[in-house]
């Protein structure tokens, strides 16, 4: 499936493959990089050609994500997500393109901030 299609108009990109997850990269306390590889077809299985970026979902329960970032750089594969208080997240990221149709969540990541 995919998250709000109009009538089947435009599909959305598609799941961007899972999303991974380590803790304090670039020696940066309490943070998080994520790392994903963008699709290239839409979810009807058409070539992606208008990928405009992609959102990045994170929370204490996985499906249950209390913030979104935005990442406009459709050519983006990682981003660093700073100032996280100690405990457990898990991410998820998904694309959208320049319709802002958004494909699917990849699989949550699950990792834990000391």
């Amino acid at each position: 499936g995919c998250l709000g299609s109009d009538g089947g108009s435009d599909s959305g990109a598609n799941n961007s493959s899972n999303s991974t997850a380590s803790t304090n990269p670039d020696g940066l306390k309490n943070s998080v990089t994520l790392t994903w590889q963008p699709p290239d077809k839409n979810s009807d299985g058409s070539p992606l050609t208008d990928l405009a970026g992609f959102n990045i979902y994170y929370g204490s329960a996985a499906g249950n994500y209390s913030k979104k970032l935005s990442v406009p750089d459709p050519s983006a594969k990682r981003f660093v997500v700073p100032d996280l208080s100690p405990g457990i997240y898990y991410f998820a990221v998904s694309a959208f393109d320049q319709n802002n149709a958004e494909g699917v969540q990849s699989n949550p990541a699950r990792l834990t901030v000391q």
